[in-house]
């Protein structure tokens, strides 16, 4: 059975039909799918505070005392990691933006060469694809969609795993559907 992490970022109540909408979606994949969601604005999350402690004073864990060493064991025991943000001035939410930068443990601090680049080293074997779906209502436009999948799929390759899809939707939950229910 597949195992997905559902991240979702909205960052307030003004998105709860979108949000009953992917349950439902959810729901009905459940019989072959096996799904973990956290909800971010609900969550005890800090900031990254850029001290380096989780690569050097306890190795692969912030010595943040938060909610995210589950999320990080959701995520990478997972085949799959889907964020789930708004576009909130051409980029995704705070929320989602300090999950991405909380995501740096699960990486070791030394680097090697891939691809013809250099990065970080796998601290895990296996690591979950990348999902990212967008909720633009205030039409940023196709240059803001352009410009985060690319960073997405920079952290893919950070991430050592690949951004399997992209979607900006207006609150219309079709494609999503579509792309759950054909992992």
């Amino acid at each position: 059975m597949k195992r997905i992490t559902i991240i979702n970022g909205m960052s307030d109540n003004s998105y709860l039909t979108l949000e009953h909408e992917l349950e439902v979606i959810l729901n009905k994949n459940k019989a072959n799918i096996e799904f973990e969601c956290f909800d971010l604005r609900n969550m005890d999350i800090n900031y990254c505070c850029g001290c380096w402690s989780c690569w050097v004073k306890t190795p692969g864990r912030c010595i943040q005392e938060d909610e995210m060493p589950r999320l990080l064991k959701s995520m990478i025991n997972s085949h799959l990691t889907v964020f789930v943000s708004p576009v909130h001035m051409g980029f995704v939410s705070a929320n989602i933006k300090k999950v991405n930068d909380k995501m740096i443990p699960l990486l070791h601090p030394y680097i090697g060469i891939f691809n013809g680049e250099c990065h970080h080293i796998k601290r895990y074997d296996q690591y979950p694809k990348l999902g990212l779906i967008l909720v633009d209502r205030i039409s940023y436009g196709k240059d803001s969609y352009d410009m985060i999948t690319s960073i997405y799929q920079r952290l893919a390759i950070n991430m050592k795993t690949e951004l399997a899809f992209s979607i900006l939707s207006d609150g219309n939950m079709e494609e999503v559907d579509y792309a759950i229910s054909h992992l």
